[in-house]
């Protein structure tokens, strides 16, 4: 939107976007900008916040005049686009569009049933159109829709959760390749669960599915670095009294930002994919121990608070 994404520090997305409502749901929190919202989780002892995704309520075209259209839409985009919106985006034009730009989407069966969703792949984006009307409206698009593994039973992770690798091995050889992003999918979640009490285990299970996964090619190395940036990041910063602790289990932030900056194609413009890896890698900025590479993400850092329109 207009440049910015939920990766873009709060500040530079405000001085982008303009005016805004801020609200607060727990401990979470999310702006209002009228057309678009960004959603932002805290980070522990008041480091501030990292953004989770932001939604475009393309639904809010349908409410008063074209005025008040106007209003919704915000300044920073009119002054870009123009002045004229339309009540409703039709599906149909806006696939016509991505269409033209060589942008597919794909239907998925992920949304609630008064609404067909579609994901795009490169940008992680997903489209919600409304299902009940015939000019099939656009509700809303989010970002940072990662695809949805299928899920597996919990008595499945339990377990696994039990077994030694070469067990874990044996099972996953009796046709049970298919299931491999699910459960690391899963063990990632439970890992950083809180009150969890098995949180080494969950994440050895973890790694023994990521490295399976590399190896049978069912995720990149770009998938996993951001993968793991995340699971490394996130215990970090929510359990730091246990951080330590996890140390032989868990890779290095050092290792773990190396592999996500490697996986960078283009510096700049930063592309979708690339902005991803840059955000994961950044987040580990404060249990970086190399001074050198910690210089390094801070000026990637710098890079992503720069509005950037690819």
């Amino acid at each position: 939107m207009l440049g910015v994404d939920h990766g873009t520090p709060v500040d530079a997305v405000a001085k982008v976007l303009g005016r805004h409502w801020e609200n607060r749901n727990g401990s979470g929190m999310w702006r209002d900008y009228g057309l678009v919202e960004f959603f932002y989780e805290p980070r522990s002892r008041g480091r501030g916040w990292w953004g989770t995704h932001f939604s475009v309520q393309t639904h809010r075209l349908g409410y008063g005049r074209a005025r008040d259209r106007r209003s919704t839409v915000g300044a920073a985009v009119v002054e870009r686009y123009g002045r004229k919106y339309r009540k409703a985006l039709s599906f149909e034009a806006l696939k016509g569009e991505l269409t033209r730009r060589g942008v597919e989407l794909v239907e998925v069966d992920d949304g609630p049933p008064y609404v067909r969703e579609y994901w795009q792949r490169e940008s992680e984006t997903s489209v919600w159109v409304d299902a009940d009307e015939e000019i099939g409206r656009v509700l809303k698009i989010t970002s940072n829709r990662a695809a949805r593994p299928k899920s597996v039973s919990k008595e499945r992770m339990r377990a696994l959760l039990e077994m030694s690798e070469a067990e874990r091995d044996r099972w996953l050889g009796r046709g049970h390749e298919s299931e491999l992003t699910g459960i690391w999918s899963h063990a990632r979640g439970s890992t950083w669960a809180h009150g969890q009490r098995r949180r080494a285990e969950w994440v050895g299970l973890y790694r023994w599915a990521m490295t399976r996964s590399r190896e049978l090619q069912l995720v990149t190395a770009a998938e996993e670095a951001r993968a793991t940036a995340g699971l490394v990041s996130t215990v970090a910063d929510w359990f730091p009294d246990e951080f330590e602790d996890l140390a032989s289990v868990l890779p290095s932030a050092d290792e773990v930002a190396r592999a996500c900056l490697a996986e960078i194609a283009v510096r700049e413009p930063l592309r979708h994919g690339d902005k991803r890896l840059v955000d994961a890698a950044t987040r580990l900025a404060d249990w970086v121990w190399d001074p050198e590479l910690r210089r390094e993400l801070g000026q990637w850092a710098i890079l992503r608070s720069v509005p950037s329109i690819v």
